[in-house]
């Protein structure tokens, strides 16, 4: 703190309190200004460990890898049975099948997404990071869930 030195202690902890109140939405934290609530919070709180960070991409890529192979295997399956029946009968264009495949894949995707999940959790494949709620909000932990 570059007070004055003549500045007694209670001038000292108004200048600290002053320092730490919100102003709109701009917040000073030691010589840093934080321009939003995300920074904010990203300068409060305590950063993941590499530990912790591994355990949440593993938890978010393991879904994505088992909803990956149940769309591909339900788009090729229902676009080869509607090509060999109803692209027989109608006239239908092999592309035209894979389409309704993929709309066929994309409704399983959405009735059965939260199913694959908690088989995942069931058989331990999930594991937890241990992050607090704080610490998810950071967008370095965001930026590895997407990874």
């Amino acid at each position: 703190w570059n007070l004055a030195v003549n500045c007694s202690p209670t001038c000292m902890l108004r200048a600290r309190l002053a320092t730490a109140r919100l102003v709109g939405r701009r917040r000073l934290v030691g010589r840093r200004r934080c321009s939003s609530r995300a920074a904010f919070a990203e300068a409060e709180t305590e950063r993941p460990t590499a530990e912790q960070l591994k355990r949440h991409f593993i938890a978010s890529a393991l879904p994505m890898v088992g909803f990956g192979f149940m769309d591909n295997t339900v788009m090729i399956q229902a676009g080869n049975a509607i090509d060999c029946t109803l692209g027989v009968s109608f006239g239908l264009s092999t592309l035209t099948a894979a389409a309704f495949g993929q709309v066929c894949s994309d409704s399983a995707g959405v009735l059965f997404g939260g199913t694959l999940e908690a088989m995942l959790r069931r058989a331990g494949l999930r594991p937890t990071a241990g992050l607090s709620l704080d610490q998810r909000k950071l967008p370095l932990v965001k930026r590895v869930a997407l990874l």
